[in-house]
């Protein structure tokens, strides 16, 4: 089983994978429900994912962050969370900061701080229309 340090950084957009954590879902409505406290993946709950849609679209995964071994990492930072806090409209934002079961430990929140967390809401559900800007960020984060 891994075990997370306390000082361990997470990359609150991690693939689903065992060993890595649930720390929130979407509901129908492609809403992001933050949980108070992660789950760990493990194989036997990938495998009965396997005949839905991709488990990203149901969950939301966090992992240690690989800095330099991801392809958004550039001058010691995560770009990604730096197009997304540019590409999500200040109206759409979270006006308050909610805590969530990473926060103490996201890469994003830890780069950003309260503007990361604000802009996650938006960024992390899921929107219906695969053109927005925020999937297109996604997608080329992804491939």
């Amino acid at each position: 089983m891994k075990s997370i340090r306390f000082d361990t950084i997470l990359c609150p957009v991690a693939q689903a994978k065992a060993d890595a954590m649930i720390f929130g879902v979407r509901n129908p409505g492609g809403d992001a429900i933050r949980l108070k406290r992660t789950a760990l993946v493990d194989q036997s709950f990938l495998d009965d994912l396997k005949d839905n849609a991709a488990p990203e679209a149901l969950y939301m995964f966090a992992d240690t962050c690989s800095q330099a071994g991801c392809d958004q990492w550039s001058k010691g930072r995560c770009r990604l969370i730096e197009r997304i806090i540019d590409i999500v409209p200040v109206s759409s934002r979270a006006h308050s900061v909610e805590v969530c079961a990473i926060s103490s430990s996201c890469r994003w929140r830890a780069q950003a701080g309260d503007a990361a967390c604000r802009a996650c809401v938006v960024a992390l559900a899921s929107e219906p229309d695969p053109d927005a800007p925020i999937r297109v960020a996604f997608h080329h984060a992804f491939i």
